[in-house]
């Protein structure tokens, strides 16, 4: 009887070795894909970070150091003063009569651009930039 009960335990050790040794493969796979699924979600909480921050970017663009056209002081959507914006179309007046107007139109569309970069203390400087390259400093920034 012994050797059958020995064979037995043999057996069941057996088994519950396979058993063992089946659970912590399953234990290791299942790690692994823990780890995958939390670097995909910090990856995709990462990007969700990028795209927002690309967004708020985008917004600040809309009102801070950039090229645009524009054809009245309503539309720069910066504080300009009466003063600064005198200043600015008596320059762009002066640069059309020293330059000709037909060397300008080689340049597309609009001859002019605002362009408003920030600065620390007055929050930007503005200047009326032609498409030729001459630009005029009209509101200056500290």
């Amino acid at each position: 009887m012994k050797k059958r009960e020995s064979e037995s335990y043999k057996k069941a050790v057996k088994v519950a070795l396979e058993a063992i040794n089946g659970l912590e493969a399953e234990a290791d796979k299942l790690s692994k894909e823990n780890e995958m699924l939390k670097t995909e979600a910090f990856k995709d909480a990462e990007l969700k970070r990028m795209k927002d921050e690309i967004k708020k970017l985008k917004r600040e663009l809309k009102t801070a150091g950039r090229n645009f056209p524009v054809k009245s002081k309503s539309e720069l959507g910066f504080a300009v003063s009466a003063e600064d914006w005198a200043k600015a179309e008596d320059w762009k007046s002066e640069h059309l009569e020293k330059n000709k107007p037909e060397e300008l139109r080689k340049w597309s569309g609009h001859h002019f651009y605002y362009v408003f970069d920030d600065t620390p203390v007055t929050g930007f400087s503005g200047y009326v930039r032609c498409t030729c390259g001459a630009e005029f400093e009209f509101q200056k920034g500290l």
